[in-house]
């Protein structure tokens, strides 16, 4: 029972017609590979029916200037389905800290590590 598997199929063979078309197939089962092997993200094994499941959809995105990342995957997390909430629907949400960055910065370079 997948809450939102025929959208992250579907989502993925848009984005394979979108590598296709670019020539990045490789390239972008090369980062695929690579996170794999660091355990960055695992394979998905088939699951009993009747076991709730969740995929989260990807798309490539493009950078072809770039000498490090010229192609990379941004996962949707905004994604539902019917009925379902979202990966970020399902977070806590807190305060944004990145606010106090700026602050912490300037006193850090004011006083140092006293």
């Amino acid at each position: 029972m997948s809450r939102n598997k025929e959208l992250a199929e579907r989502r993925l063979k848009s984005a394979y017609r979108k590598l296709e078309s670019t020539r990045y197939v490789e390239k972008y089962q090369q980062i695929f590979d690579e996170w794999l092997e660091m355990g960055v993200i695992e394979r998905v094994l088939p699951l009993k029916d009747g076991v709730p499941s969740s995929y989260l959809p990807h798309r490539p995105v493009f950078k072809p200037n770039s000498a490090t990342t010229p192609i990379r995957p941004l996962f949707d997390a905004s994604a539902r389905s019917n009925g379902f909430p979202s990966l970020n629907d399902c977070l806590e949400k807190g305060p944004n800290l990145v606010e106090l960055l700026p602050d912490i910065l300037l006193r850090f370079r004011e006083k140092g590590m006293e």
